[in-house]
């Protein structure tokens, strides 16, 4: 992505102001949650990539219900990083309650350092 992030799409996560994290095992299973996440008002979604099947059900997803916002998340950066439909990963290992109670600044950037190296080599060879 070669632009900051989009302010219009930060001020529709902003509007809902809860992100549903969601672990889906089958693609076929991806379209309902979605959809009741949506009826029930929440229109942002983080679908973990800890399922062989989550790149399929995210495609799923943004086919069926272009409406919701959903992204991805999982520790394998590089290999969906390299897929098309995916243009960023949260990041949630990256700062961590614990090393924050535990105040380990210098674990949290070793980790920040690695994923952004892990980024930009993915970002060369695309």
């Amino acid at each position: 992505m070669s632009q900051a992030f989009d302010p219009e799409l930060a001020t529709r996560i902003e509007t809902f102001g809860v992100i549903a994290v969601l672990v889906v095992d089958r693609a076929d299973d991806a379209i309902p949650p979605a959809k009741a996440l949506l009826d029930g008002g929440v229109g942002v979604m983080e679908l973990t990539l800890r399922t062989p099947a989550a790149l399929d059900a995210l495609k799923k997803i943004r086919a069926s219900v272009p409406e919701m916002i959903a992204g991805v998340n999982e520790k394998n950066m590089a290999t969906y990083l390299g897929e098309p439909i995916v243009g960023a990963l949260g990041g949630s290992w990256l700062a961590p309650r614990e090393l924050i109670n535990a105040a380990d600044w210098p674990a949290i950037t070793a980790r920040c350092a690695a994923a952004a190296g892990i980024i930009a080599s993915t970002r060369k060879s695309s």
